[in-house]
């Protein structure tokens, strides 16, 4: 992207001779020949810096206008389709966002810059340090009123997950091959979870698990995944749990965060929350739907009356008092853990890994057994960690206990299945091994002399050492399936380490926006009224005035000396059909043509002007439908010749 500051010039820079002639001519006056380009440029730069001009431009901002320059400032890379979007979820119809964006161009409010990937637009970065304390999304999207009616809190609670995870560990027999739970169990789930009466809970609690990272591929928990989330506390994991939601639809940390801070308590039409979406994304509209769905369906934003808002999340993230740091869970004689539900997720969540499910309601109770025990050890755990973590949730575990940890662990080691790198060797290499500093504190276990196990993670590493060891050959890692199916062998493969958990953070309080109004219009027709002229000349003297192209009385005064004529209206036939025939010829111009005095207007492509008896016929395309359209001249009250546009497609160079 171009910096800021050369923004301007290099989009003047980069139009064509007669687009910049065009907007010279209207903005400060008839061009100088023979002409100098950067001396043009450096003019416009000079009147478009000007105080007055700057506080007119700004001051003449109507509500869509600024609402459009909003949404072009706040947007990442914004495109004419999405600045489109953006403006229809305001209410506005598709032809009047085009128009109004083509019109702000003219005006040099808006700069459509030519990237490699499509056009994209930019505010006027000299009326964008004016009003930038302007440009917040309350000018786009005003929030609404407050509906009547409760709201529901949060379902979700991060306590909820340890419970969740502990059946997945312990009670397998719940849940489909995926980790979601079996529609015919559900019966049992909520007798474990009295207080979830929707049974889609269940599955979205998967589903959390899944987007956090924990619950992988076909039923797999990663536990490091979980260690470290629950190094969080219970706000910021509920943050962290209701983004990783969304992610997959493109919005960043960042943008999430921001929208949080933007929606806050408010309330806003659905539409008008999809604008807001996009807008701080950039994402499409179809994404923006899903995002916000998916935040519902899940109980982060609630919908009241055609009203969405995020209240719901924001209030499971208000504080509360913090849970004293000397109480603590409760071990029972029946080894039974009892938690209150604001003890410390840190303190107690790894306890999953060692103790099933009983109950989750005020209280989460969880049940330490024999086969929870082995299966915790199953999964990696030491007896010391098991032991520790015990001792987190309660200074004095039971003796009885501790006693039984050490004999179910006893049981476990009776048999054992290992996954990882086994290595075979005889005496020589095995003094080698466990001689060298490096290599002998990466074996995992000793499983017999001469045989050693280690972490695939580590394989290449291994091959490394052995090799600087000074062994002539290291074989390649022969799997089980190489070995029963000879002919081919495999190197392990070492697995990307998990993705770190950054949290988003909040952004500032929005700024007031300034109002404005029209006394510079009103000032101006009454300066023309002194003017002496041709009514062609007084005409399009007005005419730009009420565009917003005239904004100060010496570009007034300037603009009035020797004009082009740019449109024809009325009884003066010839001088319509002679812009037409201009337009055509020039292949850079678009006409601006309207059927009554005090009808519409409407802009067209020229393409054709064909004689039909008496009648001139004029044929185009109108902007933006792109549909095609006939009409006689004579038929027309006004025909304006207008420069064509930066972002409008060239005209085909076929057409005469």
């Amino acid at each position: 992207m171009i910096d800021q500051p050369n923004l301007l010039q290099t989009y003047l820079y980069r139009l064509t001779d007669p687009q910049l002639l065009y907007l010279y001519h209207i903005h400060i006056g008839d061009v100088p020949t023979p002409f100098h380009k950067p001396k043009l440029i450096e003019e416009l730069i000079s009147y478009l810096r000007q105080q007055e001009t700057l506080s007119a431009t700004a001051g003449l901002l109507e509500a869509d206008e600024l609402a459009a320059v909003t949404a072009a400032a706040l947007t990442p890379l914004p495109s004419s389709a999405q600045l489109n979007q953006i403006l229809i979820c305001r209410g506005l119809h598709a032809a009047a966002a085009e128009r109004m964006l083509l019109h702000l161009e003219e005006r040099l409010v808006l700069l459509p810059l030519q990237e490699s990937d499509g056009t994209v637009w930019q505010v006027n970065p000299l009326l964008q340090e004016y009003i930038g304390g302007s440009l917040h999304i309350d000018a786009l999207f005003a929030p609404g009123e407050t509906p009547d009616g409760p709201v529901k809190e949060l379902w979700f609670t991060p306590s909820m997950l340890p419970g969740w995870l502990s059946l997945l560990q312990h009670r397998s027999e719940l849940f489909d091959r995926k980790g979601m739970p079996k529609r015919q169990r559900e019966g049992e789930l909520r007798r474990l979870y009295p207080g979830i009466s929707d049974p889609r809970r269940f599955s979205q609690l998967s589903q959390t698990a899944r987007k956090a990272g924990i619950l992988k591929g076909s039923f797999h928990l990663d536990h490091e995944a979980a260690r470290m989330l629950f190094t969080l506390d219970s706000h910021s994991l509920t943050l962290h749990f209701a983004y990783r939601l969304v992610r997959e639809y493109g919005i960043t940390r960042g943008q999430f965060a921001r929208l949080l801070s933007v929606c806050r308590h408010r309330w806003y039409a659905s539409m008008h929350l999809t604008g807001i979406i996009m807008t701080l994304s950039g994402l499409s509209r179809q994404q923006c739907d899903a995002l916000l769905d998916c935040l519902k369906s899940f109980g982060f934003a609630a919908e009241i009356e055609g009203t969405v808002s995020l209240v719901p999340l924001h209030r499971s993230l208000q504080s509360k008092k913090a849970y004293p740091s000397s109480e603590e869970g409760h071990l029972s004689k029946d080894f039974g853990i009892h938690i209150d539900r604001n003890l410390p997720l840190h303190r107690w969540a790894h306890a999953y890994r060692f103790s099933a499910l009983k109950l989750h309601d005020r209280m989460t109770i969880l049940q330490v057994n024999q086969r929870s025990m082995l299966e915790a050890l199953d999964s990696g755990m030491s007896t010391d960690e098991i032991t520790d973590a015990l001792r987190l949730i309660s200074t004095d575990p039971p003796a009885l206990l501790l006693q039984f940890i050490q004999e179910w662990a006893q049981s476990y080691e009776t048999i054992s299945l290992f996954s990882g790198i086994v290595l075979q060797c005889n005496e020589r290499t095995e003094r080698i091994i466990t001689r060298h500093p490096t290599i002998s504190s990466m074996i995992v276990r000793t499983i017999a002399p001469g045989v050693f196990l280690f972490s695939e993670k580590e394989s290449e590493q291994l091959r490394i050492q052995m090799i600087e060891a000074g062994l002539p050959f290291v074989p390649a890692v022969r799997t089980a399936e190489s070995m029963k199916h000879p002919g081919g062998t495999a190197r392990g493969t070492v697995p990307m380490p998990p993705e770190p958990i950054l949290l988003p953070k909040e952004v500032d309080s929005p700024t007031p926006i300034p109002r404005y109004d029209d006394e510079i219009i009103k000032g101006l027709h009454q300066s023309l009224e002194r003017f002496s002229g041709s009514s062609e000349m007084i005409s399009e003297l007005r005419y730009r005035i009420d565009q917003k192209l005239i904004l100060t009385e010496q570009q007034l005064i300037r603009c009035s000396k020797k004009r082009h004529i740019f449109e024809a209206k009325g009884f003066d036939y010839q001088g319509k059909v002679q812009l037409i025939r201009q337009a055509l010829k020039s292949k850079a111009d678009i006409l601006e043509i309207q059927l009554h005095q005090d009808g519409q207007s409407m802009l067209l492509f020229p393409e054709l002007l064909i004689r039909q008896g008496n009648a001139d016929i004029l044929q185009g395309r109108t902007i933006p439908e792109n549909e095609e359209y006939r009409i006689s001249a004579g038929k027309l009250f006004l025909v304006r010749k207008i420069r064509k546009p930066l972002l409008l497609p060239k005209r085909d160079s076929s057409i005469r």
